[in-house]
């Protein structure tokens, strides 16, 4: 797809470049159906997948498609809306090969079941920097699967079967919202207080995913990963509903490094990882996060023609330098000065420095342009201030007309 701009670099909207039609939502690859590039089957409405019925198509990504579809409720036997993600297939390669993005689905289905095996006790759900309420809930493919003695992927790793060919999905926990591009796309510059913190709440998510792993690093972050959710206020809660290319045994780190390099968007991508040269995992997560608060800063990308990306990037190193970060209007250049200090260490970091948790922990303690989330309050919260205000206007109203009383006696 080729973003169109205006002259003062808002994002319009978005043409592919093969089939010359504009996207309706603002998706970045194409989804029109008799697109030569879209060679993956979108399911309508209507259609199928195990006993969940297709509402319509989501959003659609480097390594799958997200569907709003519906079921009835084991529990409650009311209809259950579900997010359902469904693995893209590479015609190219046989069905087993370790290649397939169906592999990355399978190792995200793993991870977040392990996860929410350890962590059986959901946290409150108004709290907003709480990292599993940033991550998707894992739900069961088929609504009466029996689950006794069944590994994780048998489990929560569904299929379904489209021209001969076998497609896998997972299911997730509907939240209403809407994809972190679609966001930016009608309003591409937030407020920079709501971007610090969305990007301090996907450090933190991020920090505790590599607790649960040694060997995790996410390597696809960019606007197309982050969801955020729907609240009454216009801050911005993240979900990170794309867990990224979570390598399997079976794939080799040759042929690992390959994929992610030919499926990364290149905008958010480390220039080392694009360039094969050698990096500390860690340091491309905390560049795409960089690059990914530039982008909100700014109101665009740093690189914004996915066609120069990649040759670019393969010339040379990205160096970002202050001047190079647009100030939004409604900041200071004190106010933006730790927003874009962070960008900085983070994009410029050494390729070969050490990053561990410590560091992490570090560098979101060390800026205070990074900051949590606010509590979203409750609806008693309001209702007991909103209260106190009445007898208070109460009040004030009675001793009022005491006073003009007996100033009028």
């Amino acid at each position: 797809m080729h973003i169109l701009q205006t002259e003062s670099g808002v994002l319009m909207s978005r043409i592919c470049t093969t089939c010359d039609r504009i996207a309706s939502d603002n998706n970045l690859f194409c989804v029109q159906t008799d697109c030569p590039k879209q060679t993956q089957p979108i399911f309508g409405h209507g259609v199928w997948i195990g006993d969940l019925r297709v509402v319509r198509m989501v959003y659609n990504t480097n390594l799958a498609h997200f569907y709003e579809a519906t079921r009835q409720s084991p529990e409650t036997g009311k209809k259950e809306t579900c997010f359902v993600k469904v693995a893209h297939h590479n015609n190219t390669l046989e069905d087993t090969d370790p290649k397939q993005p169906y592999f990355f689905l399978i190792n995200e289905a793993n991870f977040l079941f392990q996860i929410q095996k350890d962590h059986p006790n959901r946290p409150h759900p108004r709290d907003p920097n709480h990292h599993l309420n940033m991550l998707p809930r894992l739900l069961l493919p088929y609504a009466n699967h029996p689950i006794d003695n069944l590994s994780p992927t048998s489990k929560y790793v569904g299929t379904t079967t489209i021209d001969g060919r076998f497609y896998r999905y997972i299911v997730f926990e509907w939240i209403d919202g809407n994809f972190l591009t679609d966001k930016l796309a009608q309003n591409p510059q937030p407020y920079f207080r709501h971007a610090g913190r969305l990007i301090y709440a996907l450090l933190t998510t991020l920090q505790f995913l590599y607790q649960q792993s040694n060997h995790y690093t996410h390597l696809n972050l960019n606007p197309s990963a982050v969801f955020i959710r729907s609240c009454t206020d216009a801050v911005w809660r993240p979900v990170l509903l794309d867990l990224g290319f979570i390598q399997s045994a079976q794939l080799n780190d040759n042929d690992f490094m390959h994929i992610v390099r030919q499926t990364a968007d290149p905008r958010y991508t480390y220039h080392k990882l694009l360039n094969d040269e050698s990096f500390q995992a860690l340091n491309a997560d905390l560049y795409s996060l960089g690059m990914l608060l530039y982008t909100m800063l700014a109101g665009k990308p740093f690189l914004n023609d996915m066609t120069l990306s990649k040759p670019l990037l393969r010339q040379q190193a990205i160096k970002i330098n202050p001047k190079d970060v647009i100030i939004p209007v409604t900041a200071s250049q004190d106010e933006i000065a730790p927003l874009n200090t962070f960008i900085q260490t983070v994009v410029n970091m050494d390729a070969n420095r050490i990053v561990d948790v410590n560091d992490i922990r570090k560098t979101i303690s060390g800026f205070e342009g990074l900051s949590p989330i606010p509590q979203k309050r409750s609806i008693a919260e309001w209702t007991w201030q909103i209260g106190l205000f009445l007898i208070i206007v109460a009040l004030s109203t009675t001793l009022l007309a005491v006073v003009l009383g007996q100033l009028s006696a």
